[in-house]
């Protein structure tokens, strides 16, 4: 594909495995691939917040 053009490769098996937190990126892949965990309701709501309180 073409992250593998960029020597950006997935380990599909760790991919599979659905880790909450850690790389899935290959051992021979120049960049790391990370899961981050987020709590995407609590920021949208926080900045949903911060725009109501705006002058």
């Amino acid at each position: 594909g073409k992250l593998n053009n960029l020597n950006i490769i997935l380990d599909e098996q760790k991919n599979l495995q659905n880790p909450k937190e850690g790389l899935i990126s290959s051992e021979n892949s120049k960049i790391k691939i990370a899961v981050i965990p987020t709590n995407e309701e609590y920021i949208v709501a926080k900045e949903v917040e911060k725009f109501l309180q705006k002058d």
